[in-house]
C-alpha cells in the first residue's frame, strides 16, 4: 500500500521524530541500544576520616552503593544500617523522570521529580584517560572543602548517569560529603551482565507525590500533630 504525504504532513513528521530524538539526547546516547538485558554496577564507599564504631553503626553510614539498569530505567540502592524499610532512586529515561523510593512492607512511596541537569559543573581535564573496569574514561575536577577531587565518566555505556555534576557520560568515580562522617569517595569496582526480573524496575503500588504534593502532605501531617 503506497502512502501519499502532503507537505504539512511531512514537515509534522519531521518535527515529530526530530523532537522524538531530542527529547533523550541529554540522557541517553547513540550507544544506549548496544544494552541488551541489565547491568550491575557495585561502588565501594571510602570515608576519609577514620570513623568509630557508632559512626558505622549509625543510619548514614553508607557501606556500598549497587546501580542496576537496562536501556530504560536504572536503580541506584545505597547499603545502610536500616532494617525494616529500605530507600532507593528510580530513573526513568524515557520519562526523564527520577523517583525517590522508599519502601516497606506496610508502605510504598515515591517522589517525582524532573530530571534537572546539576549545578555543579566539575572542570574536564586533560589528564590522560584512565580505564575503569575497562572503560574509556573522561576525567574531571571539582573543589570539596579545602582539596581537589577526581571525577571519572564514561561514554562507553549509552545512558548519562551524573548524580550532583553537570558532567557528561556515566558516574564510574565521585566525591561528596556527609556533614557528620566528613568527605568520601565512590568508586565503581564490580561489573555484571546479567537478566533481571521485570518487576525489578516497577512502580506498582506506589503513591507518587510531586515534590509540591509531598510538601504539602507533611506539612499538613505536621499540623495534625
Amino acid at each position: 500500500m503506497k502512502i501519499n504525504f502532503k507537505k504539512p504532513q511531512i514537515i509534522i513528521l519531521i518535527i515529530s521524530v526530530f523532537l522524538g530524538t531530542s527529547t533523550h539526547s541529554q540522557w541517553r546516547y547513540p550507544n544506549y541500544q548496544e544494552i541488551k538485558n541489565d547491568i550491575v554496577i557495585t561502588y565501594k564507599v571510602e570515608y576519609e576520616n577514620e570513623l568509630s564504631d557508632a559512626q558505622k553503626e549509625s543510619s548514614r553510614f553508607k557501606k556500598e552503593i549497587i546501580v542496576f539498569f537496562n536501556q530504560n530505567k536504572l536503580i541506584e540502592k545505597t547499603t545502610k544500617n536500616t532494617v525494616g524499610y529500605e530507600t532507593y532512586y528510580l530513573y526513568d529515561y524515557d520519562k526523564e523522570k527520577i523517583y525517590s523510593c522508599y519502601k516497606s512492607q506496610v508502605k510504598k512511596e515515591a517522589i517525582v521529580r524532573d530530571s534537572l541537569i546539576p549545578k555543579k559543573k566539575p572542570t574536564k581535564t586533560t589528564n590522560i584517560p584512565k580505564k575503569l573496569l575497562g572503560f574509556n574514561t573522561d576525567v574531571y575536577t571539582i573543589p570539596l572543602g579545602e582539596a581537589t577531587k577526581e571525577i571519572i565518566t564514561t561514554k562507553d555505556i549509552g545512558l548519562r548517569y551524573n548524580k550532583f555534576f553537570d558532567v557528561e557520560g556515566f558516574l564510574l568515580k565521585y566525591s561528596s560529603k556527609d556533614k557528620k562522617l566528613g568527605n568520601y569517595t565512590v568508586t565503581a569496582t564490580k561489573i555484571d551482565y546479567t537478566t533481571l526480573p521485570e518487576e525489578t524496575y516497577s512502580l506498582k503500588g506506589f503513591l507518587i507525590r510531586t515534590d509540591e504534593e509531598h510538601k504539602k502532605y507533611t506539612s499538613d501531617r505536621n499540623i495534625k500533630r
